[in-house]
């Protein structure tokens, strides 16, 4: 395989990887913000200054806005991991490789880039936010199910795939740094020092299982 194109797939799992994450921890800081519980410690929410350190962007000081947050991660073109910027990514990525991927990836990719970089979100973000993070998700759950479905399991495969879960761990490696950071146990109840880790859960959506 050529190195190229070795280096295309990589990235197009990445990218994916990225916006689909991203989508996942802006619904789930967004329900959890809503359903806080005032005065219950177990159910401490994320803040929107944690979300921006799991995604590896620099914060300033002072508390960090919803819309604020919302518009950087999302309809940022200048913010490499904002969802528009990812998606954009991705699908010149996956046109550069059309070759290797099967039709119905390339379809699925570009159908979400007409979707979510075409279209302006901004009215949509301010009136109903959750309905855009849960178009990203399910584009990019289309994008995967197919991929599964499709494409050969030779090197494109496994480049693509390499991608997407080094994209995952590192995400993941970031929320647990943010999320559960090291405390002194002796000075903190169980539900305080718990109260992170649920709402990581609930963001993440693994707190029912």
């Amino acid at each position: 395989m050529l190195a190229r194109i070795a280096y295309e797939l990589f990235w197009l799992g990445r990218s994916v990887a990225r916006a689909d994450h991203t989508a996942r921890l802006l619904e789930g800081v967004f329900h959890d913000q809503l359903e806080q519980r005032q005065g219950d410690p177990s159910t401490t929410t994320l803040s929107w200054n944690a979300l921006l350190s799991m995604t590896g962007t620099a914060t300033s000081p002072g508390a960090a806005t919803q819309d604020k947050v919302i518009a950087l991660l999302v309809t940022d073109t200048t913010h490499p991991a904002s969802i528009v910027a990812s998606i954009d990514a991705a699908r010149e990525r996956a046109r550069a490789v059309r070759d290797v991927i099967s039709l119905d990836m390339w379809e699925s990719i570009n159908t979400l880039r007409m979707r979510i970089c075409i279209d302006d979100l901004e009215p949509e973000l301010r009136r109903e936010p959750s309905a855009v993070f849960d178009r990203v998700r399910v584009g990019c759950s289309l994008f995967w199910g197919v991929q599964r479905r499709t494409m050969l399991r030779d090197e494109s495969w496994s480049f693509l795939q390499a991608g997407a879960e080094l994209e995952a761990a590192d995400i993941v490696a970031r929320m647990l740094w943010v999320s559960l950071p090291m405390a002194d146990e002796s000075q903190e109840s169980d539900a305080t020092r718990d109260g992170p880790a649920l709402a990581l859960l609930r963001a993440v959506g693994g707190f029912q299982a």
